[in-house]
């Protein structure tokens, strides 16, 4: 179960979500595009949406009792502590009589397996959501080419039609944590500029086409096959992220 303590962040997240959406008009517009630098800031805005509620799956995914490695070394407040103090003391004994090196090692790479950014990041998507929410998580995410080319009678091209690939659940999911990732540690912003530039386009309206309901969608990355790389789009984002935090959380 998810600390209060814990709830309270991920809401208080959640509101600055809400906040920056509404003023969402503020980063539209055709006259913030920089033709030098073919950069509109749309696309920073809507990436630092993306990555604020992915950062809620690392506090959701969190063990209650998360503690910093350096601190899970030494603490010995056994009153407090007591099962984290437990579970380092198993991990110590059951590495002994390594070298220091290959200890250290064994040890940190323990200390990961319960604590890391990846694996809280994993455990929210794998076990803290309901498989209804998980669905909705994946199927949000899509995966195209433009390698089929449909012709005219006559062979020439007419157009190239988009032909989805569907990627497995696992790679989906590692196109989640490489884009939060990238967010933090590379300052790479995954989105495009599309909401920028036509401002009228509501990424949160769909459209019937052919009795079907279709949703806008954002280019984020491109996966590779060979030496082709093809784009991972969105739908929904961050709204269907923030629906799935908010069940998560209730």
């Amino acid at each position: 179960m998810l600390s209060v303590e814990k709830r309270n962040l991920v809401l208080q997240r959640i509101i600055l979500i809400k906040k920056l959406i509404a003023i969402e008009g503020s980063f539209k517009g055709l006259k913030f595009y920089s033709l030098e630098n073919d950069h509109h800031p749309y696309k920073d805005y809507a990436a630092l949406l993306n990555y604020l509620a992915l950062t809620c799956f690392d506090i959701i995914g969190q063990p209650n009792e998360y503690m910093p490695f350096e601190t899970w070394l030494s603490v010995n407040k056994k009153e407090k502590y007591r099962s984290i103090i437990k579970e380092r003391d198993i991990i110590f004994k059951r590495n002994e009589g390594k070298g220091s090196l290959a200890m250290m090692k064994a040890v940190l790479g323990e200390y990961n397996e319960i604590y890391s950014v990846k694996n809280s990041f994993y455990c929210f998507m794998r076990e803290r959501i309901t498989i209804a929410n998980k669905d909705k998580l994946i199927n949000s995410i899509h995966f195209s080419t433009n390698e089929k080319i449909i012709n005219h009678a006559d062979g020439t091209p007419m157009y190239s039609q988009n032909i989805e690939i569907i990627p497995g659940t696992e790679e989906k999911e590692k196109f989640l944590f490489k884009i939060r990732n990238n967010f933090t540690h590379q300052g790479i912003s995954n989105s495009d500029i599309l909401g920028g530039m036509i401002p009228w386009v509501d990424l949160n309206k769909s459209t019937i086409v052919s009795g079907k309901e279709v949703w806008p969608l954002v280019t984020t990355d491109f996966y590779s096959i060979g030496d082709k790389n093809f784009p991972f789009s969105v739908e929904r984002w961050p709204y269907i992220l923030i629906e799935i935090i908010e069940d998560a959380i209730k």
